[in-house]
């Protein structure tokens, strides 16, 4: 018999996911576990050849296949689970909840060529981007940071056709009586990702935490295809004081930001997207949060960028929890501005923002 349109795509996909595990170990080698896995290769990838139909996940909203990016990872080290939207694809790493890579669905590469969409965030070099988030306990409290092991009982997660949302649930428990379910919400036709720690405490002590998120990148030369179009890439600070301050890369290289702001938020921008994570926006009843803001800059190079909430205290047999929410997309300004206070001038139009802005929206 003749293998359908559908089979060939998804054999094919099969092979390209083979070929993308075996890349990432050859490439990382920093794991510990490099010689077992290299002997153990030849039966996954052969697995994944056999049966690439169990490795991928369909989800007819797209009008295509979508593979998981989870093959050939020590649980040791973390594995991927991967999720994909109307608006993008991403893949997740059990190692701290990490989202390792974002393609945006509705943005391709070459405008003729829209299978090929824009990848956002993406752990490979040169353009290295990835939005971690994590816990850091207090007074000794072992918490779950952007280096913790979760465990997911899936590995595949598709918003279904009539679904407005979906949720990505990690678990992760200490050895005295502490659980913290990370749940990575999705909603339809939107880049705002809530990212929320529920803690329970079984144990026999109060446990107190803070919760954060960083970006963190690499700094690439931009083409924007037009010498007369200013364009920034690197960070921004955001506060009531200086409700868009770019921080580059090096000012971040030169010296560690520290400082405490209430309410706020953090991104890495480039021309066109942006990244940016979002505490609590404060309400009448509720003023925002003062937040605590860093950066670093890292070996490699990389710069990172991020804020942690205050702490909080859940006491044995209560639950807690703690929230962040991450924009991950286009600067799109509607969208922004419904997202973050300020969130919007992140499309920078530089000395005609005052005259620029008004047109957008008139």
């Amino acid at each position: 018999a003749t293998p359908s349109g559908c089979d060939v795509s998804r054999l094919r996909q099969g092979f390209e996911l083979a070929g993308v595990s075996w890349r990432t170990i050859r490439g990382d080698r920093s794991l510990p576990v490099f010689p077992v896995l290299g002997g153990a290769s030849a039966v996954l990838l052969t697995a994944a050849f056999v049966i690439p139909g169990l490795l991928l996940v369909t989800d007819e909203s797209l009008g295509a296949a979508a593979w998981t990016g989870l093959v050939l990872f020590a649980v040791a080290v973390g594995y991927r689970t991967a999720f994909a939207a109307a608006a993008y694809l991403a893949t997740i790493d059990t190692r701290g909840g990490t989202v390792r890579t974002m393609d945006l669905l509705e943005y391709p590469v070459v405008i003729d060529q829209p299978d090929n969409p824009l990848r956002l965030l993406d752990d490979k070099l040169p353009k290295f981007f990835i939005a971690q988030s994590g816990m850091v306990g207090l007074d000794g409290a072992e918490a779950p940071t952007h280096d913790a092991v979760f465990a997911t009982e899936k590995t595949q997660y598709v918003l279904e056709p009539g679904q407005s949302s979906i949720e990505v649930p990690l678990v992760w428990r200490s050895e005295t009586g502490v659980t913290v379910v990370k749940t990575l919400t999705f909603k339809r036709n939107s880049y705002l990702v809530e990212v929320r720690h529920t803690v329970t405490n079984d144990g026999e002590k109060p446990w107190a935490a803070r919760m954060y998120g960083q970006l963190q990148r690499t700094q690439v030369a931009e083409d924007n295809g037009n010498s007369f179009i200013y364009t920034y890439m690197g960070g921004v600070l955001s506060s009531e004081e200086k409700p868009y301050e770019k921080i580059d890369f090096s000012d971040m290289a030169d010296a560690d930001v520290a400082r405490d702001v209430q309410g706020g938020w953090a991104a890495m921008i480039q021309h066109y997207f942006v990244a940016a994570w979002i505490p609590r926006v404060g309400t009448e009843d509720r003023p925002a949060d003062i937040n605590h803001y860093y950066t670093r800059a890292l070996p490699g190079p990389k710069y990172a960028i991020g804020v942690m909430t205050p702490t909080s205290s859940v006491e044995p047999g209560q639950q807690g929890e703690f929230s962040l929410k991450a924009y991950i997309g286009p600067k799109d300004q509607v969208r922004m501005t419904n997202a973050a206070p300020g969130l919007d001038r992140t499309v920078d139009y530089g000395w005609l923002f005052l005259i620029a802005q008004p047109l957008f929206w008139a």
